[in-house]
C-alpha cells in the first residue's frame, strides 16, 4: 500500500516552468513587497486632482464614506473604494502609529489591469499570483 502512494506521488506532473523572459515581461513598477508607496490625507470633498501616491479619506468630520487613489500599477486609473457599512462591497480602514493607513479586504480590480494587491501601513503588496493572470 504504502509503495502505491510513493508511486502516485512520483507519477504526479511537475508544474511547468515560466522562462525568465515572460516574466521580466510582466514586471509592475514598484513590484517590491512592503515598499512605502502611499501618503494619507483626510479630505471634505472630492479632489479635483487625484495624485498618484496619495489616499483620500473622503466625508465629513468621522463620516467617511469614500477612500480613493490612482492604482499603484501604473495605469493611472481612479480606484473609489466603498467605506459604507451599509452598502457593498465594502472596504475598511484602520489607523496605526505614526499616520500609517491599511486598507481591508484587498483590492481585486477585474476590469483593466487585473491588479491585485493589499495596502499595509501606506505600502503596496501585490498578490503572487498576479504575475501569471498578465
Amino acid at each position: 500500500m504504502i509503495n502505491r502512494i510513493i508511486n502516485f506521488f512520483r507519477n504526479l506532473p511537475t508544474p511547468t516552468k515560466r522562462s525568465v523572459a515572460v516574466k521580466n515581461e510582466n514586471q509592475l513598477p514598484s513590484k517590491k513587497l512592503y515598499k512605502k508607496y502611499y501618503l494619507f490625507s483626510s479630505v471634505d470633498e472630492f479632489p479635483e486632482e487625484v495624485q498618484e501616491n496619495m489616499l483620500y479619506h473622503i466625508g465629513e468630520g468621522e463620516f467617511k464614506w469614500l477612500l480613493v487613489f490612482r492604482c499603484p500599477c501604473g495605469c493611472k486609473d481612479i480606484i473609489q473604494l466603498n467605506l459604507l457599512k451599509e452598502a457593498k462591497p465594502r472596504w475598511r480602514v484602520k489607523f496605526h502609529d505614526y499616520g500609517d493607513v491599511s486598507v481591508y479586504p484587498s483590492v481585486n480590480r477585474q476590469i483593466n489591469c487585473r491588479s491585485h494587491f493589499n495596502i499595509t501601513k501606506n505600502s503596496v503588496r501585490w498578490w503572487e499570483w498576479f504575475e501569471d493572470r498578465r
